[in-house]
């Protein structure tokens, strides 16, 4: 109970700036809600948005559509939310299982809400499927369930699979524990979300895998700098210590030995880490570290826009939100149960780099105000969050004034 408090306690400073009228994020008022207004539940859980389904996108913003205009980014916002608890959940009720204290569990839900990345992905629905990547990672760190749980963990696989395409990208993780382990559950698990693959894949192909600004390629330097900015160097020493650290090593902006010597010695430090949990044999820290990595790899191959701003703290966080609480959970995992004074130290230093994360979010316009306006002109665009995105007002679409008339029912 104590840790469900804590976590809504950190989900209420996250969400102090939008929590009383919510907020349409991005895409999600752009994009989905336009294309969703006006259709039955199966078109709307059935769009495929850059070729590709977010399910619990489409139905989170299916519902927005169900109510007034005013009232959708209340519905947008609080649906999200609850959806992002599953994998918070999942480590306060399966702490054992992880092999976590209290403690422990504790200062992964504060980092659930306080590492950088956490900002733009915190309670909207176009970022559900980081969510749920982190979900099925975790999935892949306990060891495979029977009876009733196995049930309800093959139903989250297929839900995270189902929710965009980052969770599969750990289907090698899961083949892999699948061969080692020579487990039935694991072979279940990683047929689950081979068959999710392969849906997306579908849904690609049929496209000709036409994915709007993302190509599969990535310079070898940049891809390394990438890892190290956005996924070492953000999560552990916060945005602003972060900050400082990825500026000593960006070789793209000068190819100097010392920044050379900077990249090099955090990485020495990270696969220092791997021969540790090698040599000791620790599955489930591996396999926590192994899922971090895919997902991180696959994020920077896969990114939207030019990658070389990923070599920063400024955008892109919301790729590595998933691979970076892996990450933190590997190193939970790793510190031995009764740790020495240097060790509650650093677990100290590390909760002040990134406490400022804590209370971070990206701004945006008021929406009761914005909604009010458009509803007077009616005006074609209504401004969204974050600041400089809008999406399509009353003029523009007639079923959405529709919505948006104070009468609608």
């Amino acid at each position: 109970m104590l840790l469900w408090c804590a976590g809504l306690l950190f989900s209420a400073v996250k969400m102090r700036g939008y929590g009383l009228h919510g907020r349409f994020w991005a895409e999600e008022g752009r994009y989905f809600y336009p294309a969703l207004v006006g259709q039955d539940l199966l078109r709307g859980l059935t769009y495929a948005y850059n070729h590709h389904l977010e399910l619990w996108t489409n139905l989170v913003v299916w519902c927005g559509t169900r109510v007034d205009l005013a009232a959708a980014p209340l519905v947008t916002t609080y649906l999200s939310w609850l959806l992002q608890l599953l994998p918070l959940g999942l480590v306060i009720h399966c702490r054992r299982q992880l092999g976590l204290s209290s403690v422990r569990a504790l200062l992964f839900v504060f980092a659930a809400a306080a590492i950088p990345q956490s900002a733009e992905v915190w309670a909207n629905s176009i970022n559900l499927h980081f969510h749920f990547a982190l979900l099925a990672g975790l999935i892949a760190v306990i060891a495979p369930p029977s009876g009733r749980q196995a049930r309800l963990f093959r139903g989250l696989l297929a839900a995270a699979g189902l929710s965009g395409i980052p969770a599969n990208s750990l289907l090698p993780v899961f083949v892999v524990l699948a061969a080692r382990g020579r487990s039935r559950e694991r072979a279940v698990q990683a047929g689950i979300l081979a068959a999710t693959c392969a849906c997306q894949l579908a849904l690609l192909a049929h496209f000709s895998f036409a994915v709007e600004g993302r190509s599969g390629s990535t310079d070898p330097l940049l891809l390394w700098l990438a890892v190290l900015a956005q996924h070492l160097a953000s999560p552990l020493l916060g945005s602003r210590a972060g900050g400082l650290a990825i500026a000593g090593f960006d070789l793209l902006k000068s190819p100097d030995p010392g920044r050379g010597a900077v990249a090099v010695a955090l990485s020495a430090a990270y696969m220092a880490l791997w021969v540790r949990v090698i040599r000791r044999r620790q599955a489930a820290v591996a396999t926590s570290l192994a899922a971090a990595l895919a997902l991180a790899v696959f994020c920077v191959l896969t990114s939207l826009g030019n990658r070389v701003v990923l070599v920063s703290v400024d955008v892109g966080g919301r790729y590595f939100y998933a691979s970076n609480l892996l990450l933190v959970l590997g190193l939970l995992l790793l510190a031995p149960r009764t740790p020495a004074r240097a060790g509650r130290v650093a677990a100290s230093v590390w909760v002040l780099l990134v406490l400022h994360g804590l209370k971070t979010y990206l701004p945006g316009p008021d929406w009761a105000e914005a909604c009010r306006q458009a509803r007077r002109a009616p005006a074609a665009e209504i401004p969204i969050w974050p600041r400089g995105w809008t999406m399509p007002g009353p003029g523009a679409n007639p079923e959405a004034q529709h919505r948006s008339s104070p009468d609608s029912t």
